[in-house]
């Protein structure tokens, strides 16, 4: 039964009622982080919803879901993506969805990044200088993937090439 309290009046003498046990509808709202990279990208969105709530549903627009307050989402393949986010509490339930909020490029290697880890430096050097030489590079991989020219050698060209790529991928 509603508490009213007739000393409380409004224009034109409307009396406000209120109940305690009213609930209030919580207001869906959330962020993630990044927002942009390279695949595969993993996002931790964060649950940023006012009001009470105790259920959470994601949808992460990659046919990925989670019912976690403050997930993490790997997205596998370039894309942009939609994520909506329903928050359900004791007064309802309200829908946030952010289109096109998350964007995933494909994953580009570097030339000359040898060793793989996204950085042209003195390891993928040393890499090449161990294949100085090698014939018989009929395949990328082979001579540990050190012909950059394709040649099927390891040679001048290949050190040239690599010098065009020098610290390329390595932040700086």
């Amino acid at each position: 039964m509603p508490v009213t309290d007739p000393t409380t009046q409004g224009a034109f003498g409307a009396v406000f009622a209120f109940s305690p046990t009213d609930s209030i509808t919580p207001i869906a709202d959330f962020s993630g982080s990044p927002t942009t990279g390279e695949a595969p990208l993993t996002v931790n969105f964060t649950d940023l919803s006012i009001d009470d709530v105790n259920s959470w549903d994601w949808d992460f627009g990659d046919a990925g879901s989670s019912t976690d307050q403050d997930p993490n989402h790997t997205y596998s393949s370039a894309g942009t993506y939609t994520v909506s986010l329903t928050v359900t509490g004791p007064g309802g339930s309200d829908t946030e969805t952010k289109i096109d909020y998350i964007t995933v490029t494909e994953h580009l290697e570097i030339r000359g990044d040898l060793d793989k880890n996204r950085c042209v430096d003195w390891a993928d050097l040393d890499i090449l200088s161990q294949h100085w030489l090698e014939t018989g590079c009929s395949e990328p991989e082979w001579c540990g993937g050190a012909d950059l020219d394709m040649s099927t050698a390891v040679d001048f060209v290949d050190f040239a090439e690599f010098a065009n790529h020098w610290l390329e991928g390595c932040g700086l």
